[in-house]
């Protein structure tokens, strides 16, 4: 399944192309958004180093996430086993790509009661771990916001593919 996400990723402009002439007439301006960003997925085909760096970041990214989440709840002496962490923690940072997630509070923090639940955590500790996890996250991405908003974000020195 990821071999064949990767691969429409990959073409996903030879696959717009296929679909094309499926898609409604009145989509106006949609059709051209989605052809554009078609060519730009498969612009980088030819760049497997930086999807291998970008692939191998990634995964550091989870684990960091996963392990801060744990040691969280470790600090507030939960037993759950790490493996939990590294099996739902992603799932539940995708919780908040869903249109009517507005926020990272409220439907995280149900999304990590029902999930930890079903390895033992208590309900109240699993919303204590959600919101400590979610000021980590502020807190980590302060000096970042801070860069961003001094106005030099750098961009012009960013290699294109």
């Amino acid at each position: 399944l990821l071999g064949a996400g990767m691969a429409g990723f990959l073409h996903a402009d030879v696959v717009f192309r296929a679909v094309e002439g499926w898609l409604p007439a009145g989509l106006g301006g949609l059709s051209a958004r989605l052809e554009s960003l078609a060519q730009a997925f498969g612009a980088y085909r030819r760049q497997q180093g930086i999807l291998a760096a970008t692939f191998v970041l990634s995964i550091a990214i989870q684990v960091c996430r996963c392990s801060g989440t744990f040691l969280i709840a470790r600090a507030l002496h939960d037993p759950t086993p790490y493996w939990a962490f590294l099996a739902f923690v992603p799932y539940l940072f995708m919780v908040n790509l869903l249109p009517f997630a507005t926020s990272r509070i409220g439907l995280e923090q149900g999304a990590f009661v029902v999930l930890f639940g079903t390895v033992g955590m208590q309900p109240d500790v699993a919303v204590a771990v959600s919101l400590l996890a979610v000021l980590a996250s502020l807190v980590v991405a302060l000096p970042g916001a801070v860069w961003l908003l001094s106005g030099d974000d750098g961009a012009a020195d960013l290699p294109r593919p």
